[in-house]
């Protein structure tokens, strides 16, 4: 059963945004490489097929014209994805997302580098922290504007609340919320891999099959290339979404927040300090992962 993330709907239009940024990105990223991958295989069928036709008088191969116009649509997709680089968008939306929930945590629960000792010292902060987070976004303009309203009602509510509700609020909604997440996507992303990859064996043993048919001349047929063409292309499409290191990934990270959880039930003191220090190293937990896909994306 998912954690419902109360204060998180409470964190400031920034957060939205840069979200909506790294969906849109995202959203644009995998839509271009699936229109790469559908052109490639229309050209692979356009040059296994041969129908002859006459137009005006002159013969011509239509399933060469099918190839042709594919290899052009497919420069063109190419050209845009160069130049659009959606990828940039997504990889920097989801950075300034994560970077913005660690700082609005952090601040409402009085941990980290925004301890109570700070006083008025910790909005200003904030403030500067959500201000460096916008600036580092080079390919997406965020809407909302970095100013006192940044700071929510509710992140100021919870703030001012004794210790033992903001250590509830933070272990309940943050770290449970994270493990939650974390532990449904490994597994959906450990199916994904399953199906993907059943499906790439598949079109490989056609592809078999119909090389056996044709070296002995059983029928004349010619989609090899074409049964080539769908299982590379499954493969590309898997690597491109990133299942299986996804799978993997996810499951370290929801076992490692999961172990930080444990110590937050064994901290039962009311000592401010070692507070902020446990919400530090657990928000260090949960950011190890997404910097850990940032760089193999980027990569």
């Amino acid at each position: 059963m998912a954690v419902e993330m109360t204060l998180e709907k409470g964190f400031p239009s920034l957060l939205a945004d840069a979200r909506g940024a790294s969906r849109s990105g995202q959203d644009s990223y995998v839509r271009l490489t699936g229109a790469g991958l559908l052109v490639a295989l229309i050209a692979a069928v356009g040059g296994a097929t041969n129908v002859d036709l006459s137009i005006g008088g002159r013969e011509f191969d239509a399933g060469g014209a099918v190839a042709g116009v594919a290899f052009l649509v497919g420069i063109g997709v190419t050209i845009f994805f160069l130049v659009t680089r959606p990828e940039r968008t997504w990889y920097e939306g989801r950075a300034a997302a994560e970077s913005i929930k660690t700082l609005c945590w952090q601040y409402s629960v009085g941990g980290g580098i925004f301890g109570l000792s700070n006083g008025q010292g910790a909005t200003q902060l904030l403030l500067l922290r959500l201000r460096e987070v916008v600036e580092a976004m080079k390919t997406t303009e965020l809407r909302a504007v970095v100013s006192g309203s940044q700071v929510t009602e509710q992140m100021t509510l919870l703030r001012d609340q004794p210790l033992s509700v903001r250590r509830a609020t933070y272990l309940h909604e943050r770290l449970d919320g994270q493990i939650q997440w974390y532990s449904d996507r490994a597994i959906s992303n450990r199916a994904r891999v399953k199906r993907w990859f059943a499906a790439a064996i598949s079109f490989q043993l056609a592809g078999a099959l119909l090389g056996m048919i044709k070296a002995f001349g059983i029928a004349e047929v010619d989609l090899l290339g074409v049964a080539a063409a769908i299982a590379a292309g499954i493969s590309a499409w898997v690597q491109t979404k990133d299942h299986q290191n996804l799978s993997e990934s996810y499951a370290l990270a929801a076992r490692e927040i999961a172990l930080v959880r444990t110590m937050g039930d064994r901290q039962v003191d009311e000592d401010e300090l070692a507070w902020s220090r446990f919400v530090d190293d657990a928000e260090q937990a949960i950011s190890r992962e997404h910097t850990s896909w940032l760089a193999r994306r980027r990569a």
